[in-house]
């Protein structure tokens, strides 16, 4: 069975995200957007497309990771 099929299906829901505060906590890291964008293992266009708010959902396994990367409860990302 593919990795992809024993995914929670709800991983794939697209959740609201506030690209200012990702932004606001990797600068208070110091860190350069690759650095986060490696910790969260996604791509650096894509956190940059977050980040200035040209992407404002995204799936909510990305929401975790990025959560993660950063030390952060998710809900402090989650858009309103």
């Amino acid at each position: 069975m593919p990795a992809s099929a024993r995914r929670d299906p709800s991983d794939r829901v697209r959740v609201s995200i506030a690209g200012d505060r990702v932004r606001a906590l990797r600068e208070e890291r110091d860190w350069p957007q690759l650095e986060l964008a490696c910790r969260a293992g996604m791509a650096q266009s894509a956190l940059s497309q977050i980040e200035r708010g040209h992407q404002t959902t995204v799936e909510r396994r990305t929401l975790h990771r990025l959560a993660a990367a950063l030390d952060v409860e998710p809900g402090r990302l989650a858009g309103t």
